[in-house]
Formats: C-alpha cells, structure tokens, sequence
C-alpha cells in the first residue's frame, strides 16, 4: 500500500541465527503452491509491525488469525530507525522499536528486546500456531523507513532513489541487510517467502523503462538464493504491466511508467511467484469492473510464466463504494477455477487487535464491526484455503 500504513493486528531470543526441527518449506509446482507434498492454497494479511510493537501484541494478532482460518501474514522486516531524517522507527507499550538503525551515515543492527528479538519472537510463535510470514525487505515509501534512507546516509540528500537500485555501495548495503535477516531465519518453516520489497517502482530517467528494476531484482533474487536456496523468493510490486508508452490509453498501470514490469520480473530464474496488488476507490475508471480486469490480467500473465501468483493488498474503499459488494465481486473471481494461477488472496486489512476500526487514515481496512465480516473473511479464508 502506498501511505496508509497503520497499527494493524492482526520467547524473545538474541540468538544471531534461529534454528527448527523438521523444517518443511513452502514449493512450486506449476500454478500451484504445495506444503508438505501436497497443493496449498491461503487467505491471509498484512501486518507490518506484528513483530515490531510488544511482546503482548504478537500472540493476540497471531490468534486473531487463526480465529480468522488465515495461515499467511505479510510481515514488515526492515523497521528503521533514522534521527537525522525523523524516523523514529515503529512504537510498542515499551517506546521505539527498530531492527536497523543509521547513525552518522552508517547502519548497525539492532538485536536487543525492542529489534530482532520482537521479530524473533513472531517468528517462532507463528510457527508454533502454523502460520506462515512473507517477509519483506525493505519498502519504496518513507513508512517505518524505505530505500531512500539507504541512498540519503550512503549518497547525501538529494540524490535519486533510483540510486537504491544501481549504487554499488547502496546495493550492498542492503544486501548486508539481507544477509543478517535471511541467514536469521533461514532455518524456519515459518517463513513462507522472502520478498524483496514492498512496491518498488523506478520512475526516474535513469531507470531506462524497466530494465534497472528487472535487473535489480534478478540480482537481489539471486543472492538471496545463494544464500538460503529453501525458502520461496517473490518481488513483492504493485503488479504493473509494461505493454509500451501509451498502452491502455496511457494507463499508468499498463504503460511501464511505474519501471515496473510484471511479467518480466516473474519470468525471472529466481523469481517462484508473482504479487500483485488491488485498490479500489469509486465507481469511475478504475471501479470494480476495472478491478476485475486488472484480476484476470495478472492470473493470465501468472498462467504464461506457469507461476502461481498472490493477491498481497487487496482494499476496497468504504468511504465511497458498497464494500460487501466489490469484495464478493472480486472473491467469486477468485475463487473460480478460471481463476487457475490466483493461489492467495491477502486483505490489506481485516485483522485488527488493538487500534480503532474503521480509522479516518484508512479507509480501506474490514473491521470485526461490519456486518458483512464474516460472508468476506470468515467465510472466504476456508474457501480458500480449500481452493487447491
């Protein structure tokens, strides 16, 4: 999601490197998802700071979902902290909370019980519950920190974000990072997949269309694998398409203005499955029937690459649009066979455990209080889950 980021719902250890018994990890076989040998398919979330609030908030969230029949949270990894940009990081009941933090220009990581230890512990609870976390890297917005506090501490202010992707002393920065996160956890049947990160675009000049992100992302993909070759490895983009200038009537979704290319990135070695995102707002341009096409558009383009794919954020607004409405629109898509290469469906937000719901700054979150709750979560999770 672009800037609504909020507090969402949804043992510690200051060990360097976690480890579990009898590990089984996530698969691909084709369109499908498989675990422990056989088809998988999910209905899930997003929760950014499960593991960067408290200790308390971690095991309610976590039963929030289950209650919910949901076994895949899309979890935050890279929580920062920066004073000379006014990052603060995330908050708990016991103050900041951060994983890595840059002081006079370098980064250090923060193990202690208000960093990793908080990440440890949602790790090795959503395991002990069978929930599994897609964990992502790092964000292209400011929130809880993002790419351009690497390019501002390493390059100066004022520098392109587009730097996040090209600078050598930039990209092993990051994968520094990468490296203390993914050898953390590498062990762990919690993790369902490392995503590299949360919306990346390259908008700049610089960018040349799609090619500095593709190939950022080849890079990235590839040193994660060498790292841990178990563990599922996807993108984590909006989902926009590359079909040329002036595609779709210059369709900023289509038209490869975004630096993103959807299929070009899943058609990647390293890439096992592709994300995408759905917001609705109204009933103009881009209302449901829009968003029903932008649905079958990425289960076609998944179709092709013979990858499955996942839904990540999906919102509907309430402010403007009959939520109940869309959503089942959406989810009887979903749900179809037509539907082949759609394997998870994750809502932006439908799990809140200790912040208000609906709130002003984010309108497209389903609340517990909405009397068509449980027709498009309670009811959907199962039906999802029995998809495959």
């Amino acid at each position: 999601m672009l800037y609504h980021i909020n507090r969402l719902a949804c043992l510690a250890t200051s060990l360097a490197l976690l480890t579990f018994a009898n590990a089984q990890f996530v698969t691909t076989n084709g369109l499908q998802f498989e675990l422990n040998g056989k088809p998988y398919s999910f209905a899930g979330a997003n929760s950014w700071t499960l593991g960067a609030t408290d200790q308390g908030f971690i095991p309610d969230a976590i039963r929030a979902a289950q209650n919910i029949g949901y076994t895949v949270i899309r979890v935050g990894a890279w929580i920062m902290k920066d004073p000379s940009n006014n990052l603060l990081g995330s908050w708990g009941s016991d103050g900041e909370v951060w994983y890595q933090l840059w002081e006079n220009g370098q980064p250090s990581i923060n193990t202690g019980a208000n960093g990793l230890a908080l990440l440890d512990s949602a790790v090795q609870q959503a395991e002990a519950a069978g929930i599994q976390l897609i964990m992502c890297l790092i964000n292209e917005w400011p929130n809880y920190g993002g790419q351009i506090d690497y390019v501002n501490n390493l390059l100066g202010d004022g520098q392109s974000q587009a730097e996040f992707y090209t600078n050598p002393t930039v990209v092993n920065a990051f994968k520094n990072y990468v490296s203390d996160i993914v050898t953390r956890y590498q062990d762990s049947p919690a993790i369902f997949a490392w995503e590299l990160a949360n919306e990346a675009r390259c908008e700049e000049p610089e960018c040349n269309g799609s090619q500095v992100l593709t190939t950022w992302a080849d890079q990235i993909s590839q040193y994660i694998k060498s790292i841990d070759p178990n563990h599922l490895v996807t993108f984590g983009g909006y989902g926009f398409f590359n079909d040329g200038a002036g595609a779709h009537n210059w369709d900023f979704n289509y038209d490869g203005a975004s630096g993103e290319d959807f299929a070009a990135i899943l058609d990647l070695q390293n890439i096992d499955f592709g994300t995408f995102h759905l917001y609705t707002d109204d009933n103009g341009a881009t209302g449901p029937d829009y968003g029903l096409q932008w649905l079958k558009d990425h289960n076609d383009a998944c179709a092709a690459a013979n990858k499955p794919c996942v839904l990540e954020e999906l919102g509907v607004n309430r402010n403007n649009l009959d939520v109940q409405s869309v959503m089942t629109q959406y989810q009887t898509y979903i749900l179809s066979s037509e539907a082949e290469a759609i394997q998870g469906s994750m809502d932006w937000s439908s799990f809140y455990v200790d912040a208000a719901c609906p709130s002003p700054s984010d309108p497209y979150a389903i609340c517990a209080s909405d009397p068509f709750y449980g027709q498009v979560v309670t009811d959907f999770a199962p039906s999802m889950a029995a998809k495959a």
